[in-house]
């Protein structure tokens, strides 16, 4: 009897004779066996991969942002999370990259179709748990997401203007796709400069304008998708800023940066303290010299890059330091940039008139 085997392995067995004279002979190999689980011996019991839980879907542009609560047990069971958004005839999917993180990103959605999302528990050792389904459907929004007229979070067409009287107007469609509107509703103040609509990535629309104390104010929805507004804030920037040179960018974390011409011809900006809140940043000066407006493109890497026109007539850029990074590298001139006649970059003008263009809300 050979013992001290381990039960559940195969194992191959050869018998070797012994003649005389100690030599050895080849009596033959038999069949792979293996080792019975002894008698009083239970294979052991499966593992159970527990499931998420509190799935929340947020839309985005052409894309949804799933959050879950990872298990309180069994963690050490789990290697990762895969988020899934059917329409019912195709779908995509997000993965995390280990079992603590407890979001990811589904991309490549169709704006304006509904999806259902799930996310399911995977096993170190490949097993899944049972799905966990978010409430109902979400619709990825679809562009435009700046501008005077935007998309909105339940995708809907948003439009802002200036009254007459230069308070600020905003106007619904009835539903995605109807061409019709709800009509105008004012939301106050007194504002020297167009309005512009951002939606941040959570959805939520934020409406900026300069007012006639030359400071810049938001005005952001109180929750994403919904009529109702928050207070306006004071962004601050006046008797800083060029009220004209406005322009805005998000950050990789979703966060909304303005950049503007100072009066001191070097760029300026300012960015929200968390995604969709109240609280914003000191403006901070980023020198140069320039004339023209500045423009800003978040890079693959997810740091914000802006560009202006100096008064020699070429392109400088300026880059973070790091996604979402307060630091920033300086001005590097663009090679071979002269840019005097490029559109975008012109000449920003040093005063705006009190009126431009108005919408009669009589």
């Amino acid at each position: 009897m050979i013992t001290g085997l381990e039960a559940s392995l195969p194992y191959t067995l050869t018998v070797v004779g012994h003649l005389a004279g100690n030599a050895l002979t080849d009596v033959g190999t038999g069949p792979n066996a293996v080792v019975p689980f002894p008698p009083t011996s239970e294979p052991p019991a499966p593992v159970t991969i527990n499931p998420v839980t509190d799935v929340v879907v947020t839309a985005g542009d052409s894309q949804l942002v799933v959050t879950w609560t990872v298990p309180e047990e069994g963690l050490d069971d789990i290697g990762h999370y895969t988020a899934t958004a059917t329409d019912g005839d195709t779908s995509r999917a997000c993965s995390t990259a280990d079992n603590s993180q407890n979001t990811c990103t589904i991309g490549g959605l169709t704006a304006g179709t509904q999806y259902s999302v799930s996310v399911v528990s995977i096993g170190v050792k490949g097993d899944m748990s049972d799905p966990a389904d978010a409430t109902g459907t979400t619709t990825p929004v679809g562009t435009p997401a700046s501008g005077p007229v935007v998309r909105n979070a339940d995708g809907r067409l948003v439009i802002a203007a200036r009254g007459n009287n230069n308070a600020l107007l905003v106007n619904f469609e009835t539903a995605p796709n109807a061409g019709t509107w709800a009509g105008w509703t004012s939301l106050g103040g007194s504002f020297t400069t167009e309005p512009v609509i951002i939606r941040s990535s959570d959805g939520r629309l934020t409406i900026f304008a300069v007012a006639t104390d030359g400071n810049v104010y938001a005005k952001s929805q109180t929750t994403p998708g919904s009529t109702s507004w928050r207070v306006y804030v004071n962004v601050g920037g006046g008797k800083v800023l060029v009220a004209a040179s406005l322009t805005y960018a998000l950050n990789a974390d979703g966060r909304i940066q303005i950049f503007a011409r100072g009066n001191n011809k070097a760029i300026w900006t300012a960015a929200q303290t968390t995604v969709g809140g109240q609280a914003w940043s000191a403006w901070t000066d980023l020198k140069g010299f320039f004339v023209g407006s500045p423009t800003a493109s978040l890079n693959p890497n997810g740091k914000l890059q802006v560009f202006a026109l100096s008064t020699d007539k070429t392109i400088y850029q300026n880059t973070q330091q790091a996604a979402g990074a307060t630091a920033w590298t300086g001005w590097v001139k663009l090679t071979n940039a002269s840019s005097a006649s490029v559109s975008g970059f012109q000449p920003t003008p040093e005063s705006t008139p009190a009126r431009s263009s108005a919408v009669d809300v009589r």
